[in-house]
């Protein structure tokens, strides 16, 4: 009996989920065209010089801060986009919750109600935790001076300032009627509970994620105006541990066990040959 017999035996296969491709291909070629733009740009565009005269930060570190912005848009763009229509759809976190998760199950059960309601309480706590990071962003920037006196800085870092600034106070709106919306799911309705409590946790549920990713980014760009090694540090680590998260394997098929090694070997490398070629240039 083969390994894939013994899962499919188990009841540990999932047919749906495991019919999608993979999403490893199209995450590589998006990020081998941004890794190769960038490239590009140093050897012919002369893009060290030129981010040199925008920015206060070291060039080479900004360049490295560049690419793995570039990566990481790559990487929410394939995991988001998966649930966006059925010929996008690839073998992410967001696939497996809607193809297999109760939660997500259009059965209307009763039990379902007490599912939704138990994850918000969960979610609330750590929304509570994102909403003080954004505020605390916020009030950190408000007496920064590429906010109070933006004339007196580069043009990169004052358009990163904003941005941060921008991101953080977006994700504490979503994060604020995500919590509300988990909130209103403790209500008794005298009629269709079940409709009107999954609408609510469906509404939280996305304004959740995307404030959470937000909130990270307004992190990443908060620390590039201190020191920006240290925001591309933040950017690689949460790719190369998010990758088996998200883009979760639960096959027997061994042919996958070497994506997440193969994808962290190619940040690793991308990383060092673009810092290699802005210090030499």
């Amino acid at each position: 009996m083969t390994i894939a017999d013994v899962a499919e035996t188990d009841g540990n296969r999932l047919p749906e989920y495991e019919s999608q491709p993979r999403p490893f291909k199209r995450l590589m070629w998006l990020s081998l065209a941004a890794c190769a733009a960038i490239i590009l740009a140093i050897e012919y565009l002369d893009l060290d010089a030129k981010v040199a005269l925008i920015t206060r930060q070291d060039e080479a570190s900004a360049i490295g801060f560049l690419l793995n912005s570039a990566l990481f848009v790559c990487f929410w763009l394939v995991y988001f986009s998966s649930g966006w229509s059925e010929t996008l759809r690839c073998q992410t976190l967001r696939t497996l919750l809607k193809s297999h998760s109760n939660m997500w199950a259009q059965e209307g059960k009763p039990e379902q109600v007490s599912y939704f309601r138990e994850k918000a309480r969960s979610t609330m706590t750590s929304q509570a935790i994102f909403i003080a990071i954004t505020v605390f962003i916020m009030n950190a920037l408000a007496r920064d001076p590429l906010i109070v006196t933006p004339a007196d800085a580069l043009a990169l870092d004052r358009l990163i300032a904003f941005s941060s600034l921008s991101a953080a106070a977006v994700a504490f709106t979503l994060l604020l009627v995500s919590t509300d919306a988990a909130e209103t799911m403790f209500n008794t309705f005298k009629v269709r509970e079940y409709v009107a409590v999954s609408s609510l946790y469906l509404t939280s549920a996305r304004l959740k994620y995307y404030g959470f990713v937000l909130c990270f980014v307004a992190i990443s760009l908060f620390t590039y105006t201190m020191y920006a090694m240290v925001a591309s540090l933040t950017i690689v680590v949460l790719t190369l541990c998010g990758y088996p998260y998200w883009f979760n394997d639960i096959s027997a098929d061994q042919r996958y066990k070497h994506e997440k090694t193969l994808y962290r070997i190619f940040v690793l490398l991308a990383n060092m040959t673009v810092f290699a070629l802005a210090y030499v240039n």
